[in-house]
């Protein structure tokens, strides 16, 4: 069974090539992302403990004690923002539920599925069903870039196609379904999408036209947005140059199409 994931998905729509360096020949990183690497690096781990500290605070543990994980400033001011916020999902109404680092899956045909981590998931009585993403990045994106990306086409598709596991065996109406992205550097200042029958109909019908295209692809083109391949680990597969892109010159998209998550793509092997 080959699992594809939003990374997954989104590293073919930007550079089949990369998809297929990274997934079908299953090469190594052979260079860096982009400089300077010890912060880069920092940056994407006090990420990951800044997702830990929040699955924690919706799973009951005291803050006091979640805060005294918070070890760096940069985690110490998330987590803060956090606590401040006005737009974190409030403890749910009575009958709502609540799901946190859960997973979800859909067969798009018998050999493949569409798989995704999501951070938050809380359905209230009233049927309104919200998904939320924590981001730490240092930019926030524009609206219409993110609507572009394949985590919020894929997590709204996903939600309503498979989520009915998580509501008893009722069916999810896609007007039903929020999704909202909160910035740790903006904490006031989150985006949110909803959806629709237009959107979820249209979703039914592409995604396993895209997973059939990969799946038939016998030449992977390398993008013709030669800017991000500053920041691929595999530019010089392609003779892309050399050098990696300044981590603070990253534009938010590019950082968004940077991003690399190791852990969850070690499952998502695909065996060509």
């Amino acid at each position: 069974m080959r699992l594809y994931t939003q990374s997954m998905l989104q590293d073919y729509l930007d550079c089949p090539r990369r998809f297929q360096l990274r997934y079908v020949q299953n090469l190594n990183w052979p260079a860096p992302r982009s400089t300077p690497i010890i912060a880069q690096e920092e940056h994407e781990e006090a990420g990951a403990r800044f997702h830990r500290l929040v699955q924690q605070y919706y799973l009951g543990l005291p803050q006091t004690a979640i805060e005294r994980l918070a070890s760096t400033p940069d985690l110490l001011r998330w987590w803060k923002n956090f606590l401040e916020s006005p737009y974190r999902p409030p403890h749910p109404f009575p009958g709502a539920r609540r799901f946190t680092e859960a997973l979800l899956s859909f067969p798009v045909h018998a050999e493949a599925r569409l798989v995704a981590r999501f951070d938050l998931v809380q359905m209230d009585s009233d049927g309104h069903v919200l998904i939320v993403d924590w981001k730490t990045s240092r930019k926030r994106p524009h609206p219409f870039s993110l609507l572009q990306r394949m985590q919020t086409r894929l997590y709204r598709f996903l939600l309503v196609a498979a989520g009915q596991s998580w509501r008893n065996g009722e069916a999810i109406v896609p007007s039903q379904v929020e999704m909202l992205y909160w910035f740790a550097e903006y904490p006031q200042d989150p985006i949110r999408f909803s959806y629709s029958q237009e959107e979820y109909q249209r979703d039914s019908e592409w995604f396993p036209r895209l997973i059939q295209e990969i799946e038939n692809a016998t030449v992977f083109p390398a993008t013709d947005e030669e800017r991000l391949c500053r920041y691929c680990a595999y530019r010089s597969y392609c003779a892309r140059g050399v050098r990696a892109g300044s981590w603070e010159e990253m534009d938010e998209e590019t950082e968004a199409a940077s991003v690399f998550d190791v852990n969850f793509e070690q499952v998502a092997e695909i065996a060509f």
